[in-house]
């Protein structure tokens, strides 16, 4: 597999921030998804890798597999690069999955598909592995109760407060996760689940006035310092622009809302979660808005209110977007560093992979390239995922050598 050297140079002055040359940092494709719907290996992978205590990597596609509806696939790096395909989906079992697994101690896989199931409004699942196979439970259907109320359309995934500390699942703690549509409202909801008291409704978005509690939670839900969860809605909030909201003691919710400064300059429109940076504060990005109208990463504190939000970046300072625009995916804290990708934008209009210092200094890490023979695919959808000895792990939905997107490995 081929590795490129990518030494980005970006040296831009921005209000707040100041802009460097990228460390050298060494790119190389994992594995080429194909673009045929007949593809069994899967195409168009949108969630984030999950990384075990091994080094082995999981993540699913959103299309492909024997049914075109998705797969989940296993990489494994040390030793060399091997790929396989665990399961594919059909619609029964659920379809299209967009969300990152969670890893129990016994090994078995959970995670959420934004369609199917019997009710075609999407499922909770498992996979466990007997012998060389591995089987699907549906753990929730969506949309088994009256009108949509338990929600439905999990495009994003559950998560557990002990994968902060990179702990698997125990297969006891509850697991949150957020639906994009039903409920009350219905524009969604944010659920708990547990293997021995099910499915239970925390919030239905969308029960105020005007929606100003916020609409259609798209974002994966994280965990803060103090152990409670947060996420993002697409719209509603003061200025139907999103939310940023979490959950505290007796299933009270606060959030604050995007586009409330002149001009949508704190963001709006956010499109994935957050992640909690270990000093009070949630870390996020926006889809839309700020200074150049093309996505934020911002910062809210999550401690006492009142909660304030500090926008980290504003995207597209120039002409082209060089620095990447768009940002759909949530960042990942490494030390006190934060990386992320952009999915369009940065040197070669395909997306970006940019990196935030303690010291508020951006840097372009890879600019991803969209014209026909580019190797390295775009459109990264994906955030990333880190192995701790500098090492960062991403997928992108398009591109690649047959055009279905690839999994890839930066070494900083």
């Amino acid at each position: 597999m081929r590795i490129w050297t990518i030494v980005a140079l970006l040296t831009l002055a921005q209000s707040g921030l100041t802009f460097g040359a990228a460390q050298a940092a060494e790119f190389r494709v994992l594995h080429n998804f194909c673009v045929s719907d007949t593809c069994l290996d899967g195409r168009a992978p949108a969630a984030p890798l999950m990384l075990d205590g091994a080094g082995t990597l999981y993540g699913t596609t959103s299309r492909g597999g024997a049914h075109d509806t998705g797969t989940v696939f296993q990489i494994a790096t040390s030793g060399g690069v091997r790929f396989q395909r665990l399961y594919s989906f059909a619609q029964a079992g659920g379809a299209n999955p967009q969300a990152p697994l969670m890893l129990d101690a016994a090994g078995a896989l959970y995670g959420t598909a934004v369609n199917g199931g019997t009710r075609g409004e999407g499922t909770f699942f498992k996979l466990t592995q007997q012998g060389p196979r591995w089987h699907l439970h549906v753990v929730h259907q969506f949309c088994s109760s009256s009108f949509c109320s338990d929600g439905s359309n999990p495009i994003s995934g559950a998560a557990y407060a002990a994968a902060r500390q990179g702990q698997p699942y125990d297969g006891n703690a509850e697991v949150f996760g957020t639906t994009v549509a039903g409920g009350n409202g219905p524009y969604g909801v944010l659920y708990r689940w547990t293997p021995k008291a099910g499915m239970h409704i925390a919030k239905s978005f969308c029960s105020e006035l005007a929606c100003a509690d916020g609409a259609q939670p798209n974002g994966g839900v994280a965990f803060n310092d103090a152990g409670f969860p947060c996420g993002t809605t697409h719209g509603g909030g003061s200025a139907s622009h999103g939310t940023l909201f979490c959950l505290d003691a007796n299933d009270a919710v606060w959030s604050v809302s995007f586009c409330s400064w002149t001009g949508c300059a704190d963001g709006s429109e956010p499109s994935a979660g957050i992640v909690a940076d270990g000093r009070g504060n949630v870390i996020g990005t926006t889809r839309f808005g700020g200074r150049y109208g093309q996505g934020v990463v911002y910062a809210v504190s999550a401690g006492a209110a009142p909660h304030r939000l500090r926008v980290l970046h504003s995207f597209c300072r120039a002409t082209g977007c060089p620095d990447g625009s768009n940002p759909i995916s949530a960042v990942t804290m490494v030390g006190g560093d934060i990386y992320s990708t952009t999915s369009r934008g940065g040197k070669y209009s395909g997306g970006a992979v940019f990196k935030i210092d303690a010291a508020g200094n951006f840097t372009l890490v890879h600019s991803f390239c969209r014209a026909q023979g580019c190797p390295d695919g775009y459109a990264p959808q994906a955030g990333l995922v880190s192995d701790g000895n500098g090492h960062l792990f991403g997928t992108t939905a398009q591109g690649g050598r047959s055009g279905g997107g690839v999994a890839y490995e930066i070494t900083l």
